[in-house]
């Protein structure tokens, strides 16, 4: 054991341990951000959320101005065409399975 102070303490077996201890991870924590379809669902995700924070939005621009909260968000559209330029025919999809999800609502 490693004798750290934590929050947190695990059973693993017979022993209680911190994370770092039990060698304990996240899921996330263990997959690839690019790797097969780990990255198309960091992208479908994040941009699920963009369009929920882009719909409940009420004031973009106050006095002329861009809003902090609308400055934010275009920086993380910026992110998400970061994320992988040819996204194109995933885009496609998202579209059409948010066009399903909305039919079933």
């Amino acid at each position: 054991m490693c004798n750290r102070r934590v929050g947190v303490i695990y059973l693993c077996g017979k022993w209680f341990g911190c994370r770092k201890c039990h060698d304990l991870a996240y899921d996330s924590q263990q997959e690839s951000r690019r790797a097969g379809y780990g990255g198309l669902f960091k992208y479908w995700g994040l941009s699920m959320k963009l369009e929920d924070r882009t719909e409940k939005m009420r004031v973009k621009y106050w006095k002329g101005r861009p809003t902090k909260r609308y400055l934010r968000l275009l920086a993380q559209y910026g992110r998400l065409d970061a994320l992988d330029p040819d996204m194109d025919g995933i885009e496609r999809r998202i579209q059409s399975l948010q066009e399903e999800r909305k039919a079933l609502t």
